[in-house]
């Protein structure tokens, strides 16, 4: 699996960062390998609607502290959902101070 890995990412970097079949791909072989932040920071990059029940299926909540202004930008209705369903990773005070950052 590291091979193909490392063969996709050559390939992403020679076609450009914006190849969405190979960042597909890319996120489908991490997620395969059990590397689920690396295939969710390729999964945030496509904006792929998928994002949120895979942070469900493979508890990635502390994952996602980091990219809170990306999931509310993919889809805000989901991503409250989720911080208001996980206080013990999502204290509301941290998530409302990293979006008024964003907004600067």
């Amino acid at each position: 699996m590291p091979a193909v890995i490392n063969t996709v990412i050559e390939h992403v970097i020679v076609s450009g960062p914006d190849n969405v079949t190979l960042l597909e791909a890319l996120a489908q072989l991490y997620s395969h390998d059990g590397k689920y932040d690396r295939a969710l920071s390729m999964y945030l990059k496509l904006k792929h609607s998928d994002i949120f029940p895979m942070i469900h299926k493979h508890n990635l909540y502390s994952s996602v502290l980091d990219v809170v202004v990306d999931l509310m930008q993919l889809d805000s209705t989901q991503a409250v959902a989720l911080f208001l369903d996980k206080p013990e990773y999502f204290q509301i005070e941290t998530v409302v101070k990293k979006l008024e950052v964003s907004k600067r």
